[in-house]
């Protein structure tokens, strides 16, 4: 099963800024929660992120930033990391009390900015 984790249990953040509700709970911590879930299945397994970018076709910064929770990937993404270490999804994904923080807690995650270079 999955991490099951209390809402009234904070999640490491008390601290931090983004520590913003009664939970603990918010975009930006569930993200760095799914990211610490991959890379500690992929530490588990002894594979370091160039063999996972090597199996998935993906970059290892890409990786990095998903196990840095600094990224929001994809479904299909974390479909194919946890599919790489042959892995399951229920593995990674913390599970609160109450999935409603999602929508009572102010959105903290701001997306990565992507440059390209101009030609």
């Amino acid at each position: 099963m999955g991490k099951k984790i209390s809402a009234k249990t904070p999640i490491g953040m008390m601290g931090s800024p983004y520590f913003n509700n009664e939970s603990g709970w918010n975009d930006k911590v569930y993200l760095q929660e799914i990211g610490k879930g991959i890379k500690n299945m992929r530490e588990d397994r002894n594979i370091s992120q160039a063999e996972l970018a090597r199996i998935t076709g993906m970059k290892v910064p890409n990786i990095s930033v998903i196990e840095c929770g600094k990224s929001n990937p994809q479904l299909l993404t974390i479909l194919r990391l946890v599919g790489a270490m042959r892995g399951n999804l229920i593995d990674i994904f913390p599970i609160p009390d109450d999935l409603s923080f999602i929508l009572s807690t102010p959105k903290v995650y701001k997306p990565r900015k992507h440059f390209s270079k101009k030609k």
